[in-house]
């Protein structure tokens, strides 16, 4: 693929006109039964972990849609075959219907929308998408946007922030509502480097996303997992996770009077002990020895 691509236009995100091309949409009830489903065109937990499909999240969604209606219509495009449709956007919706039974979906046809794209913009733009899936789905689309393979996206995310940006991702971003670049990499791009673990406990609200990204300064630090498991339990602060994590990476000195008898332990100084000094001292250092070992 050539390194230089054309100036991307601005994007959308304003569902119903991005979705429809029009104004005021036609909405229509669809029975569940004449919905298919694109194997994986959900991007939901694809990169993050998240069981976007959990049964009893399921459950709850489908009572409250049957209790309360379905406060918005899927996105679905013509199937192969006629009376068939197939699903665009709003997976859990229909997992939902079909797990407790509804027997329709209210649903807004598109001929003209990738489903992948559409899937996307939806979850960038639910209201309560958490920072983990919010920025695995801003790079998924960044992916298919520039044409870049996601692994090398965080250091031309970099390489945009210097200013050499041959992929117009500062484009791209700023069309998701990115407004500033240099912060948004700075600490979003250490989410790539957070545990399975660690992400959980974001995406399920457990600790704030600032708190937990303190642990990614511990690389493979043993302290980690138990700090990790601390934080949750006594609900650390952003200033109490720091305050760890800078004592844990402290530099451990010894005291200044072991360290100067330490600089005296020397080949002279035991050669200047007289019998039962020396083995005492000789026994000694054998132990330490041992223990250290």
């Amino acid at each position: 693929m050539s390194a230089k691509r054309a100036a991307p236009p601005s994007l959308s995100f304003d569902v119903v006109d991005f979705v429809s091309g029009v104004r005021g949409p036609t909405v229509m009830s669809l029975r569940t039964d004449a919905i298919s489903v694109l194997e994986h065109a959900n991007p939901r937990g694809r990169v993050s972990g998240e069981d976007a499909f959990d049964a009893a999240s399921l459950r709850a969604l489908g009572e409250s849609m049957r209790d309360h209606g379905q406060l918005s219509p899927i996105l679905v495009r013509k199937g192969e075959h006629d009376g068939q449709w197939t699903l665009i956007a709003g997976e859990r919706r229909y997992r939902a219907a079909r797990l407790i039974g509804l027997p329709t979906l209210l649903a807004m046809p598109s001929e003209h929308l990738d489903h992948e794209r559409a899937a996307l913009i939806e979850n960038l733009q639910r209201q309560n998408l958490n920072v983990v899936d919010e920025t695995f789905a801003i790079l998924r689309q960044l992916a298919l946007d520039s044409g870049l393979d996601p692994n090398a996206l965080p250091g031309a995310l970099r390489a945009a922030v210097r200013g050499e940006d041959p992929h117009h991702l500062t484009t791209f971003m700023t069309s998701y509502g990115v407004t500033n670049l240099a912060s948004w990499a700075r600490h979003r791009l250490n989410i790539l480097r957070l545990t399975g673990e660690e992400r959980r406990v974001i995406q399920q609200g457990l600790l704030p996303w600032r708190t937990v990204l303190e642990l990614t300064r511990f690389g493979t630090h043993p302290q980690r997992e138990p700090l990790l498991a601390q934080a949750v339990t006594d609900g650390f602060s952003f200033a109490v996770m720091r305050e760890r994590v800078n004592a844990l990476l402290r530099p451990v000195t010894a005291p200044e009077g072991l360290a100067a008898l330490w600089r005296e332990v020397t080949p002279r100084s035991l050669d200047a002990l007289a019998g039962e000094k020396r083995a005492r001292a000789e026994t000694l250092l054998k132990e330490l020895r041992a223990l250290l070992d």
